[in-house]
């Protein structure tokens, strides 16, 4: 049995998550997938840079990150055989960017946000715990079949 026409996307970490979340804000059917049974625990950091902070802020994420990450307004360069040091100060892109700064955060809370977002948003839905098995394109959409815990499930895009 098929599911729903939607956008199906592969990978439930930060750029496939927020990708879905973005689609779903803008009330386009979406489906997120991912093999691992949580991914939000995963417990290694990541960093956002300056546009990407101004891109994503529409849907929320950066005011999170504001809240939650910490800021860094330098980036430093180190030139290990000679011991050299460049640091460049992020607010020299003040004029082109609303967010002069990285913020680093845990990617489980990060994750957390964003699946929590996605959840709450009409036409969307995650899918943990499933598997791509095979997939057909025809002219028309794409059909993915996927294992689930509780078997097989095909899912139209």
């Amino acid at each position: 049995m098929a599911a729903r026409e939607q956008i199906i996307v592969a990978g439930g970490g930060i750029v496939g998550s927020l990708t879905a979340l973005l689609l779903a804000q803008r009330g386009i059917p979406v489906t997120l997938i991912d093999a691992a049974i949580d991914p939000s625990a995963d417990e290694r950091g990541a960093v956002f840079h300056p546009a990407t902070l101004d891109q994503v802020e529409e849907c929320g994420f950066t005011a999170f990150l504001l809240e939650h990450g910490t800021p860094c307004r330098s980036v430093q360069y180190r030139a290990h055989a000679k011991g050299g040091i460049v640091e460049f100060d992020l607010a020299g892109f003040g004029c082109d960017v609303r967010h002069p700064y990285r913020l680093s955060s845990k990617r489980s809370v990060l994750l957390r946000f964003l699946h929590d977002a996605l959840r709450a948003s009409p036409g969307a839905r995650i899918l943990f715990s499933c598997c791509p098995v095979r997939l057909r394109q025809s002219e028309y959409h794409v059909e993915l079949v996927v294992q689930r815990p509780k078997g097989v499930a095909t899912l139209l895009g």
